[in-house]
């Protein structure tokens, strides 16, 4: 085993990170969809990759409509369909029954449930490995992974990254194929204590009720990374011989925003494997549920971007007896309505991957309403029918996030006396910057937005080290990076019918889905799954990884039907079917299987 500490790799950059929930809130009676968020129900909402709960189903549904090996009419590869690929090695056939019996399910629930026992929470702004104690929590859960998953850690080369970041390496036979990474963090996001009685079973307790594996991290991402150990493990027991290398790699820090897991791991692979230097890397992220009629898979290919921008406004003190018309809190306040009064405004692009995932609905879902399926198809050729199409989604807030960028302000601070003037007040506002967009444009638009209120105020200005309004005045504001540098958009996977990526991972989708171990849910039998581009609004540990292939996608093979919590993926009651984990270490399973086979 071999150790890579962190004074070996200088740090990046800060690139604040957050994970999406991929879970349905608890059981409640329907409401429309009209109803629930403000929309015609025609806009149904297909798979923001957080997941909204998508409740309402069609009266009708289409099993054959998907047209196996062709892309659709609305424009080349906008949703390209490849074929169901089922892995051509006879051993995947004798494993696929091994994962389906009984036995392996005791197996995984086991595994699953171990691991979630393990309390991997982790904070903000820990210090450094090796310098803050509070990273050694992750000592007791690799020595479960080493105790679970014994043939991984006896046959792969484990590399620990800055201590506690795992690379897994299974050498492949023909070192000419560049390898497969597939990634899962370790880490989990804390327990409110004041929420812990709310909890059905403790948040560690791992417990199985027969149905569903209950704790913190049983769905995000632990079920993900035992997943991917279980698929291995299983290969090793079968003897499998691999074509192509496969890595995992497992940061220790996403819920923090990765600064020393991720960032380590992305050194680290590529300096060993160089930049490109792997074939495909799916990493946790989007799942599949039925929309407009349609079972419908959203592996993100893109992510926004994120930057935070600090308005500080600094003013004279002074006694507070003897106020000014507005103080400098009071000035920051009014600055802080004038950014919320200028929202930004909707931009679809044909690029984003949203617009690929409404122009699959429009080809393949039949719940869709005649006039959206007229008017997505309109804008494949009309400027006009786009703008409109962005203009639709951009005017609800629950959909507003994937057609343009968001801002919200969500730190605020100032004074430091009852009886003082305050002398700086500050507010961070934090935007998600569209795929259309970039941290550039965002600054300059942020600072038009100011500016006018800054010279109504008889305020100077600085935004970003230049002065844009100068002259006497009764206070100043200063704008800048809340953090040192910001994300910019993730490059957007392609997903052509020549992308050999998006053939492995789509195909094996669809054959996993329909070879699926079947839950008592109605209807289930009859709905065939489409796999759709789709866009994450926060950001993973992939945001890191860009430069080792251009084939990065982020998918969970879940659905809302899968999990369960109170109110979103960090909230309380986490908790995953058992027989939907097993149908995620089979996804694993045949994606590595179809990976091996594919030239690419």
């Amino acid at each position: 085993m071999q150790q890579i500490n962190e004074k070996q790799h200088p740090s990046y950059s800060t690139l604040p990170t957050i994970s999406l929930p991929l879970s349905t809130p608890p059981p409640a009676p329907k409401k429309s969809i009209k109803a629930r968020l403000g929309l015609p129900s025609s806009l149904l909402l297909l798979l923001l990759p957080a997941y909204l709960v998508l409740n309402d189903q069609a009266s009708s549904f289409l099993p054959s409509s998907v047209v196996v090996g062709s892309s659709a009419s609305l424009s080349d590869g906008t949703c390209y369909q490849p074929p169901k690929l089922t892995p051509k090695n006879e051993l995947f056939e004798t494993l696929d029954q091994t994962w389906k019996s009984d036995e392996f399910r005791g197996k995984a629930i086991s595994w699953l449930s171990g691991a979630v026992k393990v309390d991997t929470s982790v904070g903000d702004a820990w210090g450094n490995v090796g310098e803050d104690e509070r990273w050694k929590i992750f000592g007791p859960f690799h020595e479960y992974l080493e105790k679970a998953f014994p043939l991984v850690h006896q046959k792969l080369k484990l590399t620990k990254v800055n201590t506690w970041a795992l690379s897994y390496e299974w050498t492949g036979s023909d070192p000419s194929l560049k390898p497969l990474l597939l990634t899962g963090h370790q880490d989990v996001v804390p327990i409110e204590k004041t929420t812990i009685d709310s909890w059905v079973h403790p948040p560690f307790s791992g417990h199985y009720d027969g149905t569903f594996i209950w704790g913190r991290g049983s769905v995000d991402d632990k079920s993900g990374l035992i997943g991917i150990l279980s698929a291995l493990e299983s290969l090793l027991e079968a003897d499998f011989v691999p074509r192509r290398t496969i890595v995992l790699a497992s940061g220790q820090d996403e819920e923090a925003s990765g600064h020393h897991g991720a960032k380590f791991l992305g050194t680290y692979l590529e300096e060993t494997y160089g930049q490109n230097g792997f074939a495909l890397l799916v990493d946790e992220g989007g799942g599949y549920a039925e929309a407009f009629g349609r079972l419908i898979a959203a592996p993100a290919t893109g992510e926004k971007g994120m930057g935070d921008v600090r308005m500080t406004v600094e003013t004279l003190g002074g006694h507070s007896s003897i106020p000014p018309d507005h103080t400098g809190i009071g000035l920051l306040s009014l600055l802080i309505a004038e950014v919320e009064a200028h929202p930004h405004k909707a931009n679809l692009t044909r690029e984003n991957p949203y617009y690929s995932l409404m122009g699959c609905a429009a080809e393949f879902a039949p719940g869709v309403e005649p006039s959206l399926r007229s008017l997505i198809k309109a804008s494949v050729k009309s400027d006009k029918a786009l703008k409109q199409l962005g203009d639709v989604f951009g005017a609800d807030r629950t959909t507003r996030g994937l057609v343009g960028t968001t801002q919200a302000v969500d730190l605020i601070g100032g004074g430091v006396k009852v009886n003082a003037l305050p002398e700086k007040s500050w507010a961070v506002v934090n935007h998600r910057i569209n795929v259309a967009s970039s941290p550039q444009e965002l600054r300059e638009r942020f600072t038009s937005v100011i500016k006018p209120k800054a010279k109504a105020l008889n305020l100077t200005l600085t935004a970003w080290g230049k002065d844009i309004v100068e002259g006497p005045s009764v206070g100043h504001i200063v704008l800048e990076n809340a953090f040192k540098d910001w994300l910019a958009p993730s490059p957007i996977t392609p997903t052509t019918p020549e992308t050999v990526g998006w053939q492995v991972l789509a195909g094996t989708i669809r054959s996993t889905h329909a070879s699926r171990i079947k839950s008592s849910s109605a209807g289930e039998n009859e709905l065939e799954i489409v796999v759709s581009p789709a866009i994450m609004t926060g950001n993973t540990d992939t945001a890191r990884w860009w430069s080792l292939t251009p084939q990065i996608y982020r998918y969970g093979h879940l659905s809302p039907d899968d999990v369960y919590t109170a109110s979103g993926i960090h909230s309380v009651n986490e908790a995953i079917k058992a027989t939907s984990f097993v149908n995620e270490i089979r996804f694993f399973g045949e994606l590595i299987f179809n990976a091996d086979e594919a030239d690419f």
